[in-house]
């Protein structure tokens, strides 16, 4: 599977008023502004003590079940309705993207060898989407390594992105017991 959603499953006991007091403390060298795109990238969040307690949570979650690979954490800020991600792309790092304010349309598309010699950043119409789903507060994806998708806002939003770097033993990966353990981090 290169793919495995979870609806609803995290509770973001935060309020925007919190994050905007994090986000003005994070440090400049790891903020990446995006002003074409009306949006914030904050990166490197896995090493501030003051990251919300519920993401800590998550990444020791990760942290647990993948020992010997590193976790990282960024968050992806739009600014309104209008703000633009990454077109579809496919990322380097195994990812749990989840939805923390606002909301997204998330995307997962098909896998085509051929796209593999196109550069990454495809537009919509050259591909072909699996499954589509609105992503609200609370809502999350495990996204594997070199699987194509996009994240579509829909509202201004906030977003998390746990990275799981490196290869992973994914058959002893139970996607089913991580939707529990995932209800039971906050």
């Amino acid at each position: 599977m290169f793919y495995h959603f979870y609806e609803n499953k995290v509770n973001i006991d935060y309020s925007m008023f919190e994050f905007m007091k994090y986000f003005y403390k994070h440090p400049d060298s790891q903020t990446k502004w995006h002003t074409d795109k009306k949006r914030i990238d904050l990166i490197r969040m896995e090493h501030r003590n003051s990251t919300p307690e519920f993401a800590k949570s998550v990444l020791q979650v990760i942290r647990d079940m993948f020992p010997n690979n590193v976790v990282t954490l960024h968050a992806f800020m739009g600014l309104d309705q209008d703000s633009k991600s990454f077109n579809i792309h496919k990322d380097k790092a195994h990812v749990l993207y989840l939805q923390v304010f606002g909301e997204t349309e998330f995307s997962i598309w098909e896998n085509d060898p051929s796209l593999d010699h196109r550069p990454d950043n495809l537009e919509p119409e050259q591909a072909i989407c699996l499954e589509k789903r609105i992503f609200k507060p609370g809502d999350a994806v495990w996204v594997r390594r070199g699987t194509y998708h996009y994240i579509k806002p829909l509202t201004p939003r906030v977003s998390f992105s746990f990275g799981v770097e490196g290869d992973l033993d994914l058959e002893s990966v139970n996607f089913p017991q991580l939707n529990n353990v995932i209800s039971d981090i906050t």
